[in-house]
């Protein structure tokens, strides 16, 4: 592995609220918010460099992040930027995965499992790979995705080029 990430970890009865704003430039929510987001890895948004895990009903909200590390997809087996695990519930606004700088072996940017909920609106998963759900792997989930690209993201040898679910509510 490159660097192993830096890990956040939040568990039971932890509230995060993390939020960027978008810095000078940054286009503004809009038709062609998402298409400018999906053109260029260089979004002028906060960046986040560090690997988050929400576990044991822990509850966190991003916004306005650039989710990128310095970690090859072979150093993770799941979940490249954020881990959503037993009840866990995860709120994602404005995010850019970028595939470019991480990913993992199963759930290129995302993974949730185990009654795990996580809804992501306005954002981009850019050229994510993994062997099962090149940008998001659920099992036993609650999963709500909308306004939202997957762009280039693949799964070459198992399923779910975008998304993996089983046993999900969609």
């Amino acid at each position: 592995c490159p660097t192993p990430p830096m890990n956040l970890a939040l568990g039971s009865g932890d509230n995060w609220i993390v939020q960027g704003r978008p810095l000078a430039g940054a286009p503004r929510m809009s038709k062609d918010f998402l298409r400018t987001m999906s053109e260029s890895s260089s979004v002028p948004l906060a960046v986040l460099p560090y690997r988050i895990q929400a576990v044991d009903g822990g509850q966190l909200a991003l916004r306005y992040i650039r989710m990128m590390g310095n970690w090859g997809s072979e150093c993770l087996p799941q979940a490249g930027y954020i881990l959503v695990d037993t009840a866990a519930q995860v709120g994602l606004e404005t995010i850019f995965f970028d595939g470019e700088t991480a990913g993992a072996k199963i759930g290129g940017a995302i993974l949730a499992r185990a009654q795990a909920s996580v809804s992501v609106m306005l954002s981009t998963f850019h050229l994510l790979q993994s062997d099962q759900g090149g940008g998001v792997w659920a099992d036993s989930s609650t999963l709500v995705i909308s306004v939202s690209r997957f762009d280039g993201c693949s799964s070459p040898s198992g399923g779910g080029g975008s998304i993996y679910a089983a046993s999900c509510s969609l």
